[in-house]
């Protein structure tokens, strides 16, 4: 499994966005890859079990919310 972070945004001078952006802009990494990253980072964290579905579903709904207005 794989996951992005940001690490010290301060000191790095950069955010999780644009890490993002990166592994598009750089890398070629697709919507998708990118969503399967963002659900990694979910499922690695150390919320419970119940906390990590919620966002979860937090997450997949703001997907396809962005997918019926951008796409």
């Amino acid at each position: 499994m794989v996951t992005v972070n940001s690490d010290d945004p301060t000191m790095f001078s950069t955010s999780i966005s644009q890490e993002y952006l990166a592994l598009t802009q750089r890398l070629g990494f697709s919507v998708v890859e990118l969503r399967r990253l963002i659900a990694n980072g979910i499922y690695a964290s150390f919320m419970s079990e119940e906390d990590k579905q919620a966002m979860k579903s937090q997450v997949d709904s703001e997907w396809e919310r962005l997918e019926r207005n951008y796409c």
